[in-house]
């Protein structure tokens, strides 16, 4: 098989695979179904991947290094300041939804594998990520602790725990809210998340 017929069939085999995993969680997507949308021989996949869940992996890698992108190259880091942690957040926020309303199939994968948590596959993929995440959530919250931004009174690990588990689990705390037609509206929501984890439930009058 000829170099740019094997990296073309790649593409192929991507693509079918991305439609499936965004019409399907990932127990329920067929490797077969994959295999003949793309037009290959299972040859040809396992030229590529070891099996679905290597596959899998290399679309979830996929989407977040293109949500990161995205994120990276839209922050406008040079009037944003990175010792206010609410605002970090929010433009996080703000900018992931701009990403999943811009680009539907990644925003469909991505709700398809919280439906997974009940799945060995779901924990693999968190643990796969979450080393970052976690690393940089830690930096963050400990630099605004010391800044005065957050509460010294709280330890630190509670801090980092919570807004850590909001922030990562925004996507299905806001899941009925968000309309990715009103990218507005989901906007406003993602606003109103972000308020109240800075200032509570609570009426200070």
């Amino acid at each position: 098989m000829k170099e740019n017929s094997i990296f073309s069939k790649k593409e192929d085999l991507i693509n079918a695979a991305l439609n499936e995993f965004a019409e399907n969680v990932y127990e329920n997507a067929s490797l077969n179904v994959i295999i003949k949308n793309a037009g290959i021989s299972k040859g040809t996949f396992y030229y590529h991947f070891k099996n679905k869940e290597d596959l899998y992996f290399f679309i979830m890698d996929k989407v977040v290094k293109e949500k990161l992108e995205y994120i990276s190259g839209n922050s406008n880091n040079k009037n944003f300041d990175f010792n206010d942690i609410f605002e970090v957040l929010k433009q996080q926020a703000k900018l992931g939804i701009e990403f999943a309303s811009k680009f539907p199939i990644y925003s469909r994968i991505g709700q398809n594998f919280l439906k997974n948590k009940e799945n060995e596959i779901y924990l693999k993929v968190k643990k796969r990520f979450s080393k970052e995440s976690d690393n940089f959530f830690e930096m963050l919250i400990k630099s605004n602790i010391e800044n005065g931004n957050l509460r010294k009174d709280l330890p630190t690990d509670f801090i980092i725990k919570i807004i850590s588990f909001i922030f990562i689990n925004s996507d299905q705390i806001m899941e009925e809210l968000l309309d990715f037609n009103n990218l507005e509206k989901s906007l406003n929501y993602v606003e109103h998340l972000i308020e109240t984890l800075k200032n509570g439930l609570s009426d200070k009058k």
